[in-house]
């Protein structure tokens, strides 16, 4: 069974007939347009980053969570003076599972929309047990 809440979320009791409506639904969780999904082997992360530079994006992985910070600065001559203007965005993004640390995400950035991929650890992986 496919699970897209983080597990904290699971021991809140108010929130347990939420937490079983989207694993049954094997939907993944949308929030502030982020987009947290997992199969059997591996956490994925989308994140719309529209008109970015892929240079100017910047990935941590720390204490569980992913870190991405982006900064684009553009210059336009004014008649007068020198207009600057800047934007940037930041996210905290918790991973609901346990990633393997010794195995390197992956991460793609195409057509505004920035996804990274982490490898599940062994034991955060489903065991698959026989009936004998």
């Amino acid at each position: 069974m496919k699970q897209y809440l983080p597990t904290y979320i699971d021991e809140i009791e108010e929130f347990k007939p939420l937490v079983e409506f989207l694993n049954r639904t094997a939907s993944p969780i949308k929030s502030n347009d982020v987009t947290i999904g997992e199969t059997e082997e591996m956490v994925f992360v989308d994140l719309p980053l529209p008109g970015c530079d892929k240079e100017k994006i910047q990935l941590t992985y720390e204490k569980g969570s992913l870190l991405v910070k982006a900064e684009e600065e553009e210059e336009k001559n004014g008649v007068k003076y020198l207009v600057k203007s800047s934007r940037s965005c930041s996210y905290r993004i918790p991973i609901p599972t346990r990633v393997d640390e010794q195995a390197t995400p992956e991460a793609s950035y195409k057509n505004g929309i920035l996804r990274v991929s982490f490898q599940k650890s062994r034991s955060a992986r489903p065991l698959k047990i026989a009936i004998v």
